[in-house]
């Protein structure tokens, strides 16, 4: 029943993101296509694993909030999980919601920006000699993360450097250990 409810959730933090970027439409506000490089590992608790290189893609609104900020909804596909030792690998495929808060200090495209992300887990395997392993029961379907990096617009083109840094264990196991994401993304936007 609770993860029922938790897809609902994220349903409905769509569907929100959805309704508040339609009605703001008109109001300097922006779409766009983005995708890029994820250097993706496990934290925390974890032992022996290292990054891995995965990619990410999606689409964005941005809405000009106020004169040097912008509010950026974003709906991400991404590649995550890490490298283990030997040849192995934990394959953690995410949809991904950021809401993200652009500042742009000055008038030139430079910007920081932050914001928390809810991502929905849609596959999940460890990845050893060539056999590949379901493992998406045992871990949490949502997955809780702040995002915080820079970057700059040229025009149409938005480039990106992000951290997000998982703040749930990927795990459910209540082993008194925690394992949350680690995500750094390089991103290639373009705005319409």
């Amino acid at each position: 029943l609770s993860k029922k409810l938790l897809k609902l959730a994220f349903l409905l933090l769509i569907t929100f993101c959805l309704v508040i970027t339609s009605q703001l439409h008109g109001q300097n506000t922006s779409f766009g296509l983005k995708g890029g490089i994820n250097l993706a590992t496990i934290g925390g608790d974890a032992d022996f694993v290292s990054t891995k290189v995965g990619i990410h893609i999606g689409a964005f609104s941005q809405i000009e909030a106020l004169d040097k900020l912008v509010f950026q909804p974003e709906l991400v596909y991404s590649a995550q999980g890490a490298s283990l030792e030997g040849d192995g690998k934990a394959k953690y495929n995410y949809l991904n919601v950021p809401l993200i808060l652009k500042f742009y200090p000055s008038q030139q495209g430079f910007h920081i920006h932050a914001g928390p992300q809810l991502g929905l887990l849609l596959s999940a395997e460890l990845s050893e000699g060539g056999v590949d392993l379901d493992v998406k029961e045992q871990l949490n379907e949502l997955d809780f993360a702040l995002g915080v990096g820079v970057g700059y617009d040229i025009n149409n083109i938005v480039l990106d450097a992000r951290y997000n840094l998982g703040l749930n264990s990927t795990t459910d196991v209540d082993d008194g250990f925690t394992y949350p994401n680690r995500t750094f993304q390089l991103s290639f936007g373009y705005k319409f």
